[in-house]
């Protein structure tokens, strides 16, 4: 037995468990990431739900907080979100938007009083 015939048996054994380290890796890595990708999903469903019913409640949204809505409605929805986030992003998008200008004067005259 010369040193390649030692080389190709051991190159036969090695890679065949090599291969399937790197299948068991690669498995085990993709149910990571949709485990993070729904954990991520769920908080940001939560982040919704919490600005919908904080702005539907108040019958008014300022600006900010709807390009904030949207920004977290598209994560969500290119994550694979469900119709229940776009039904709130019609809810919120219906609510008048708040003129901050009006309600800081506002603010000032009843202090004034």
């Amino acid at each position: 037995m010369n040193w390649w015939d030692i080389l190709t048996q051991t190159y036969l054994v090695l890679l065949p468990i090599f291969a399937g380290y790197i299948v068991w890796a690669l498995q085990t890595q993709k149910k990571r990431r949709r485990a993070d990708s729904r954990g991520i999903m769920l908080l940001l469903r939560q982040q919704l739900e919490w600005l919908h019913d904080k702005y539907t409640e108040r019958g008014e949204i300022p600006r900010y907080a709807l390009t904030n809505f949207d920004e977290i409605y598209q994560a969500y929805h290119e994550l694979g979100g469900n119709g229940t986030a776009t039904k709130m992003s019609e809810d919120v998008h219906e609510l008048p938007l708040v003129n901050e200008r009006m309600r800081e004067h506002e603010a000032k005259l009843e202090s004034k009083a």
